[in-house]
């Protein structure tokens, strides 16, 4: 490589890091010279969730996180569907305040998931055990790492519960 060459690299070097430093000391968040804001801030202590519950012809509760259940949906954006839902239906009853009780989404939501994981079920699409009713939580931990508290939320509020008539 030519002398000129070598210093236009190094030149260019020197200017690239020289501007990653300006943007860490002024605290820029420009991309890709930025101080990496989101991962420098302190994390919440507690993480919030909408879960799933099975209920059984006996009674008992179990948590449905295996995929198969909900093929073809994703667990990420069944959740994210189950926000919006209760998002819309809190939208709602605010805006419809002493009126008559509006329309609600995730009832509704609720039913159709337990319909389609029965059928699922009934053809043979998973293993998991009959069930005779959803119920679905929103759920609050406190942050572990190693998640020993996984089956001790810190609150745990029922949102919607559909069961069959079976």
């Amino acid at each position: 490589m030519s002398p000129a060459r070598k210093r236009v690299v190094y030149t260019l070097i020197c200017v690239l890091l020289g501007a990653h430093y300006a943007a860490i000391v002024g605290r820029l968040d420009h991309w890709p010279l930025s101080n990496y804001g989101m991962f420098a801030r302190r994390r919440q202590a507690s993480v919030s969730s909408l879960v799933l519950m099975g209920v059984t012809p006996q009674g008992d509760e179990i948590r449905l996180q295996a995929h198969d259940y909900w093929r073809p949906y994703k667990s990420t954006k069944l959740a994210q569907c189950l926000r919006e839902a209760k998002s819309q239906d809190s939208r709602r009853v605010k805006r419809a305040g002493s009126g008559p009780a509006p329309r609600a989404d995730l009832p509704a939501a609720v039913e159709s998931l337990l319909d389609h994981y029965e059928a699922r079920r009934r053809a043979g699409q998973h293993r998991g055990p009959p069930l005779a009713g959803l119920r679905l939580y929103d759920v609050t931990w406190r942050i572990d790492p190693s998640l020993a508290n996984l089956d001790r939320p810190v609150r745990q509020e029922l949102v919607c519960e559909h069961l069959s008539r079976h």
